[in-house]
């Protein structure tokens, strides 16, 4: 048996080879081709404007030097960064540089700024925060520091990072150069409030049903009734997604009943999902005694990559279950899902469940999502104050304070825990009066306060904040920051917060208050510990992959149970190499960090041959990998030119996996891949040539120039971009250990790439 296995791949071999004839010279055409050989423009990964150059003046190699462009003045020269690095709203963000002017520049010739720039999904301007030194003589003799520290705002998706020169003098030199760019972020000062000052319920406003992310109870848009639930993506990593569920009992189960599911879905015009690989998900599962899934099923009622969508025009989608004899409960689920960072938001509604047993019984109350949640969660509430979405700063909730008939005042309060007489805290609150209820010209007003309470719990004194007033009120419809700090009494035993709108008799007039923080007015130890935020060549020596080749991945991305932050300065060109180096360093909210690049949009096509020669990482949690997906951003198709998992250091995998999917399953569920592996190389201390052809007639995977894998059947039919990384842990390699080496490094040495033109 093992001979005749021996002789039958022989001959796959051969067949392999050329499917029977070795392929012409002439059906091959070299379209792309990397020796990593040139370091490329230091300035590559920055957008730089005016008169900005590298120049090997910098304190270690190059720097990057600004020069008054002259002209109108003031003129500017500078150079602009997108931060990744996982930073989010509220995140404090620190940037720095170091700075050198030339003996010639005087002062009053000019001024550098270090600036943080915040944009939001539409990319839109929310704020910025600069630090500005003016530029002379002095600042010659030695390298100098310049940093900002900044606050993101609410409803941040962009974060950049700008370095601009601005000339005030004319016929006079101003210049500077630039070296050495860093910036970190850092959670906020712990809140006492432990966030519930954010209004999130955790019903989404829903009552019965329980959200993930950004879902909220929302007007339903045209052709609905009522409400409907809104659904939105964080915009923060592929393939994250908003989801909202509900958990129904199903008792006396019948031998084979089926269970259906349904739900209508739209997206608007106005933030059309259309043209984005965005997608809605209605997904039901059977649960068991222990709360383990053992069926599912699931449908899209809206997938623009799948299937034609008309922004606007409402959807109904439908999922018919057979539950197994051991199922106890339903999970039923209804998810938005953001494959990339692309806009756009969803709205479900008229969700149904209902048992092939009982056919005119609803399971699920409330799924046309009329009933709204009362109160504030984690407050107590008292006249005309409750929680609502349609005035929020962030996030999917705000409270609203009227004024009421009888002049009585609304509000909420609630204690606020760990602080004590002594303690210097921080209470910060946004405000907002919307121009449909204004409290203009009247005596509408609207206070934040702290009250001190003894052993007893009795209000012994109280602070002040005023939020709102309708002599002093600003522009309407804008929110507005209110900052106090505070030495809390000695003696006070406790401290309670309250939110409180008063009116005179048959005012009319609103207040809202959202991102109510109260913490320690100082960081401990005047600095708690940042996280690295990754900047690619921030000492603008050059090194980087080719833009106009290569797409360098900056975000945490967990398809596979990954434990790796992609970090664009985790990859860099030395040497004639391409070097990938993956860390014990934590980036963003992930514990590791490492690179992923891909030729996705810049080179794409169907049928070629792609040749990668290259040096693997090997110990225990690696997981690189050089592979093919589609142009059109739908997967399955995957073609795996190889995979090595650190378990297995002297092996690769090559695997072509293909659909279509159903039931929720994966293409290896439903023997939809074909997988083969070449073993017994080291793969770590020597390099080697790694090539796969995809033909009209079949894939051939090569090691060595020589074939080791074929397959003919259920090809691709659209064309397929490049990707090279080095993932770290997940389900197949699993997680770091004591013995995995750090930093380990996979280098590529040469990267050329087909176009076939032979006949078909």
């Amino acid at each position: 048996m093992i001979m005749k296995r021996r002789i039958q791949f022989a001959l796959l071999l051969l067949v392999c080879s050329g499917f029977g004839v070795s392929p012409a010279a002439a059906d091959w055409k070299l379209v792309f081709e990397d020796d990593f050989k040139s370091l490329g423009d230091p300035l590559a990964t920055w957008q730089s404007f005016g008169d900005a150059t590298s120049l090997k003046k910098g304190r270690r190699g190059k720097g990057l030097l600004l020069r008054g462009p002259g002209g109108s003045l003031p003129a500017y020269s500078g150079a602009v960064l997108g931060l990744g690095g996982g930073i989010k709203p509220d995140n404090l963000v620190r940037a720095k540089a170091k700075y050198r002017t030339t003996s010639k520049v005087r002062a009053g010739a000019g001024t550098l700024a270090l600036k943080l720039e915040y944009f939001d999904r539409a990319d839109q301007p929310l704020g910025v925060e600069e630090t500005t030194v003016a530029l002379d003589a002095e600042s010659a003799r030695r390298w100098n520091d310049i940093e900002v520290l900044g606050r993101v705002p609410a409803g941040t998706a962009r974060t950049q990072l700008a370095l601009v020169l601005i000339q005030e003098r004319s016929g006079e030199p101003c210049e500077v150069m630039v070296d050495d760019v860093e910036a970190e972020r850092r959670n906020p000062p712990p809140d006492h409030l432990s966030g519930t000052g954010g209004f999130e319920a955790s019903d989404g406003g829903a009552v019965g049903w329980t959200v993930f992310n950004n879902i909220s109870r929302s007007p339903a848009p045209r052709g609905g009734e009522g409400y409907a639930m809104k659904a939105w993506g964080p915009f923060s990593e592929p393939y994250a997604g908003s989801v909202i569920e509900r958990r129904i009992p199903i008792p006396n189960l019948k031998q084979g009943e089926q269970i259906k599911a349904r739900v209508r879905a739209v997206s608007t015009s106005s933030d059309s999902i259309e043209g984005t690989g965005n997608l809605a998900i209605l997904r039901v599962e059977c649960v068991n005694q222990d709360g383990v899934a053992i069926a599912h099923k699931e449908s899209r009622p809206l997938d623009p990559a799948q299937s034609p969508m008309t922004s606007g025009v409402w959807s109904e989608s439908e999922v018919v279950l057979d539950m197994p004899k051991d199922t106890r409960s339903i999970r039923y689920v209804l998810a938005f899902i953001q494959p990339t960072t692309e806009s756009g938001s969803i709205f479900f509604d008229d969700a149904s469940l209902v048992r092939d047993s009982e056919p005119d019984r609803e399971l699920l109350d409330n799924g046309d999502f009329e009933t709204a949640s009362t109160g504030v969660p984690g407050w107590e509430s008292f006249g005309d104050a409750a929680m609502s979405n349609e005035q929020k700063r962030g996030g999917t909730a705000g409270v609203r304070m009227r004024g009421t008939d009888g002049g009585d005042p609304s509000g909420i309060v609630r204690s606020v825990p760990g602080v004590v007489g002594g303690d210097s805290i921080k209470v910060e609150a946004w405000s907002m009066v919307p121009s449909s209820a204004s409290i203009r010209g009247t005596d509408g007003k609207a206070v934040l306060k702290l009250e001190y309470l003894d052993r007893s719990g009795r209000i012994k004194g109280s602070k002040i904040l005023p939020l709102q007033s309708g002599d002093e009120v600003g522009a309407e419809d804008a929110w507005k920051p209110n900052v106090l700090e505070t030495r809390v009494p000695t003696g006070v035993s406790g401290v309670q917060v309250a939110a409180v709108m008063t009116q005179s008799a048959g005012g009319s007039g609103e207040v809202w208050i959202d991102d109510v923080t109260i913490g320690p007015a100082r960081e401990r130890n005047g600095r708690s510990s940042g996280i690295e935020i990754p900047i690619a060549n921030g000492g603008f020596d050059g090194g980087v992959p080719d833009p106009a080749k290569w797409n360098v991945a900056d975000g945490a991305w967990s398809h596979n149970r990954e434990l790796q932050y992609y970090a664009p300065d985790s990859v860099r060109v030395e040497r004639g190499r391409m070097i990938i180096t993956a860390e014990n360093r934590p980036i963003g909210d992930r514990e590791y960090s490492s690179a992923h690049v891909s030729t996705e949009n810049l080179h794409e096509q169907k049928y070629g041959r792609w040749e990668i020669r290259a040096k693997l990482p090997t110990s225990q949690g690696m997981w690189p990998a050089i592979w093919l997906l589609p142009s059109d951003g739908s997967w399955p198709p995957e073609i795996d030119i190889i995979e090595l998992v650190g378990k297995e250091p002297n092996t690769v995998h090559h695997s072509y996996h293909w659909g279509p999917l159903r039931d929720g399953l994966n293409p290896w569920d439903l023997g939809q891949s074909a997988v083969n592996k070449t073993s017994g190389m080291n793969f770590r201390k020597s390099f080697h040539d790694f090539a796969v052809e995809w033909t009209p007639q079949g894939i051939t995977w090569f090691v060595d120039g020589q074939p080791v894998h074929h397959h003919a059947e259920n090809l691709p039919d659209a064309p397929m971009y490049l990707i090279i990384n080095t993932a770290i842990g997940g389900f197949w390699p699993g997680s770091p250990g004591e013995n995995t080496r750090w930093p380990e490094t996979m280098e590529i040495d040469q990267v050329r790439i087909y176009r076939w033109t032979g006949a078909k």
